[in-house]
């Protein structure tokens, strides 16, 4: 009976290239899950909540919308669900959060006020039955989602 020694040399470099790859995937898998955990989030405390760029709306009810007081610690999530609900009221055309050390400054563009809403061209429906389903008013803000 003949053994091919080759053939099980073949099986043992094999089996050993197969552990090393092993320990490679064992390496590179830990190492992207250190990469993967999330970082802790940053917290901010403001001594001063400043809003700039308000006509019409009142900063009390800016502040209203973000949920946010003076001293009360908010971390950089609850900053941005502060802006997504400023941004909901559909009362801005834009809207800032810049944290300055201490100061929280809301920096907004009102949307510009409606004027006259006035229906041209319409022959077969009348005007008071638009103005039934229309939701822009005259002496509302603008919004191009209601537009």
């Amino acid at each position: 009976m003949r053994v091919n020694t080759g053939a099980i040399g073949a099986i043992r470099a094999r089996a050993v290239h197969i552990r090393g790859l092993s320990v490679v995937l064992s390496l590179l898998m830990a190492l992207f899950g250190a990469l993967a955990t999330p970082a802790t989030a940053q917290t901010y405390a403001f001594s001063t909540v400043t809003i700039e760029g308000n006509q019409r709306v009142d900063a009390a009810t800016i502040l209203s919308f973000a949920k946010i007081s003076q001293g009360q610690k908010v971390t950089s999530g609850e900053l941005n669900d502060a802006y997504q609900r400023i941004v909901a009221s559909n009362l801005f055309e834009k809207v800032e959060l810049v944290p300055n050390g201490g100061t929280l400054l809301i920096r907004v563009t009102e949307f510009p006020m409606i004027n006259v809403v006035d229906y041209q061209g319409n022959s077969r429906i009348k005007d008071e039955d638009l103005r039934a389903v229309t939701k822009s008013r005259s002496r509302l803000a603008y919004s191009p989602a209601q537009a």
